[in-house]
């Protein structure tokens, strides 16, 4: 995204109170913008406006110490995507000898939360094809403590029909949920709006990475109009009128909005406060 358009779009986000933003989506990774840092030091501006992020580590082996810890402490959440827990399984999951890179950034991002006292806690998401092998590795028994494991995974869906059995490694396996005769909204539209690079806006940026159904534009209207709009509205009420778009019906991240936001902790949450789902993970695993 240009940067007029992401510091217009900060600076609505931040008049209308603000909160998390992800300054990259599920599928790509932020050390790959070539902008990074100069949307770091913009972001500082906005009080209101708690950034964070997902990585697969590999682009943090340019950055210098210096670098990176100003990268830490700008994050007040970090999401890391690993594959696999060793160099067979990380190459199996994702197609490349990267395994002792991606595990030399996790170690220097322990070290740089341990040395400079950062109160960040990176949650680690393990991709991998042998889901018990994984937790009994020496990868996950030596992870620097201030590592949160969220999940261990070795079950996948279709990403909106993107996925398919063949797609996968052997071990790993594919999962259609069906979701056909859900009639309570799924939470993520209501908790989140995602933008893409160019400034138009998806329902659903968990799965919609090919924008089938987009709800607005920040080139010509603000997050209030945006999320106040028809297209919006009806995307957010997909289940309960029945008109489910396609992506959603075997959609394995499907979490009702009444399960996420009705137990009594959850009943004030404010995108101030935190992410949604690291609640629900939390709990989860609890």
């Amino acid at each position: 995204m240009d940067m007029d358009l992401f510091l217009n779009i900060c600076e609505d986000y931040n008049a209308i109170g603000g909160g998390y933003l992800g300054l990259s989506s599920m599928q790509s990774d932020v050390f790959s913008d070539k902008l990074l840092f100069e949307r770091l030091d913009h972001l500082e501006r906005f009080p209101d406006i708690r950034p964070y992020t997902t990585t697969f580590l590999v682009g943090a082996a340019k950055f210098s110490d210096e670098q990176l810890l100003k990268f830490l402490k700008s994050m007040k959440t970090l999401q890391i995507s690993f594959g696999g827990f060793d160099k067979d399984s990380y190459k199996i999951m994702y197609g490349i000898n990267g395994y002792e890179i991606a595990r030399q950034q996790l170690d220097r991002i322990g070290r740089l939360i341990k040395e400079n006292r950062l109160g960040l806690e990176p949650y680690i998401f393990i991709r991998t094809p042998d889901k018990a092998a994984a937790e009994n590795s020496d990868f996950v028994k030596t992870l620097p403590s201030c590592f949160y494991v969220a999940n261990i995974n070795d079950q996948f869906f279709s990403w909106g029909g993107l996925i398919g059995e063949s797609d996968l490694p052997q071990g790993a396996r594919l999962v259609r949920a069906d979701n056909s005769d859900k009639r309570v909204e799924c939470s993520i539209p209501w908790a989140s709006l995602s933008v893409n690079v160019d400034g138009t806006v998806v329902g659903c940026g968990c799965v919609d990475w090919n924008s089938k159904h987009l709800i607005g534009d920040l080139k010509v209207q603000s997050i209030e109009e945006v999320w106040q709009g028809a297209p919006a509205r009806e995307f957010r009420r997909a289940f309960s009128s029945g008109k489910v778009p396609d992506l959603c019906m075997d959609c394995d991240y499907y979490m009702r909005v009444d399960h996420a936001f009705s137990r009594p902790e959850q009943q004030n949450w404010k995108p101030t406060d935190s992410l949604y789902w690291q609640w629900s993970v939390r709990r989860q695993s609890d």
